[in-house]
């Protein structure tokens, strides 16, 4: 008697990262074939899980995309305090 699989349950975390995963295949040209491949799950189940998690996803980047623009500003905010006192010394 064969053995049979499991269906292996993905907790959310464990999808977006997946996804973000596919998506950063995808910008390299990976077909969806292969990138269903490489992240261990049926094509199906990508786009699944792509249609249900895609307001997630969006949500996710758009806070890491605040996150990096508030970085930017302080590094901003940096450098225009020592633009100060470097022209306060000449």
């Amino acid at each position: 008697m064969g053995i049979v699989a499991r269906w292996k349950r993905y907790s959310a975390n464990e999808i977006l990262a997946k996804l973000r995963r596919a998506d950063a295949l995808a910008e390299q040209g990976a077909s969806e074939e292969q990138i269903a491949a490489d992240l261990m799950v049926t094509q199906k189940r990508l786009r699944h899980w792509r249609r249900r998690f895609a307001d997630q996803v969006l949500e996710a980047d758009l806070r890491t995309a605040k996150e990096e623009l508030e970085e930017v500003r302080l590094i901003l905010g940096r450098l225009d305090e020592m633009d100060e006192i470097v022209r306060s010394d000449l």
